[in-house]
């Protein structure tokens, strides 16, 4: 049945592409995200020999692209890679047709860094301003995590004692984190 399938619809809960979950769908010239994405992972060859395909809009929640994702997607041209993705595989890309590849990263960014590194073209785009997440880490302490990496507390008072590492609402998120700022009000971290 794959060679049949034109087109794949990704609903808004689910949370991670499976391993080899469209291989070899030759016909699919479109996948597209219901907005509200919470898709934060894109397993190794999800997308492999998608040979139809020619661009795909990552959602934002996206950070780590595996092993061969977008592998043999000869007629990809453009895709878009969200703010936050801290994680890409070497070999994400593999026998896509370069030539014609073109990355959109947010500016100095980790995608940037990859696509940089490998040789990929790509257009920059602005990093957004506003929190890509955010939530409460304490009674009076709010936290904002920007696309930029930077981790922001503010608020006043003492943080939330967590029982580990895990437990923060910012565990799934960290290795997005470039940088922490605490603000002069936080009494205890």
């Amino acid at each position: 049945l794959r060679r049949s399938i034109t087109s794949v619809e990704i609903g808004a809960d689910i949370t991670s592409i499976g391993v080899y979950a469209f291989y070899g769908f030759t016909n699919c010239t479109s996948v597209t995200f219901e907005e509200g994405s919470k898709v934060q992972n894109l397993g190794g060859s999800s997308f492999y020999y998608m040979s139809s395909l020619k661009e795909i809009t990552l959602p934002a929640g996206v950070m780590e692209i595996g092993n061969y994702t977008f592998g043999y997607c000869r007629n990809l041209e453009k895709v878009y890679l969200p703010d936050m993705v801290s994680s890409i595989n070497t070999t994400a890309f593999n026998n896509c047709d370069w030539s014609k590849l073109v990355l959109s990263v947010a500016e100095n960014s980790y995608a940037q860094n990859y696509a940089q590194e490998k040789g990929i073209q790509y257009e920059t785009r602005a990093v957004s301003e506003t929190p890509a997440y955010s939530g409460t880490c304490g009674e009076n302490v709010d936290w904002e995590l920007f696309a930029d990496g930077r981790l922001v507390l503010s608020g006043s008072g003492a943080m939330t004692k967590y029982s580990s590492s895990k437990s923060t609402p910012w565990y799934e998120l960290r290795r997005s984190i470039t940088s922490v700022e605490i603000g002069a009000d936080i009494t205890s971290i």
